[in-house]
């Protein structure tokens, strides 16, 4: 990966979600339908230019790359927001 910003996204049709997650963007080296959480959302508008990548596509490119790369920390907003994850009733839908 380049030093463009990334923001690994869960898959829209993973078991868990956060209330507010958006279903409508796709990853960009697969295009599968991801969810991104409100502060994921907000993250997109203050850097439009930061790529989506969903897990699994993500763990590829770790692999294929074979080196280390910077991930941010979780900021307090996700971790709250996982603690509030709810069963993803559109699972079926996406």
């Amino acid at each position: 990966m380049s030093d463009q910003v990334h923001i690994v996204c869960a898959p829209a049709d993973g078991a868990w979600t956060t209330r507010g997650a958006s279903f409508d963007h796709r990853c960009s080296k697969c295009s599968k339908h991801v969810m991104l959480a409100l502060s994921g959302q907000r993250l997109l508008r203050t850097n439009p230019a930061a790529r989506l990548i969903c897990v699994p596509c993500f763990v590829v490119v770790l692999a294929e790359k074979g080196e280390a790369v910077e991930l941010l920390p979780p900021s307090g907003e996700q971790l709250a927001e996982a603690k509030t994850a709810i069963p993803n009733m559109w699972r079926e839908r996406n």
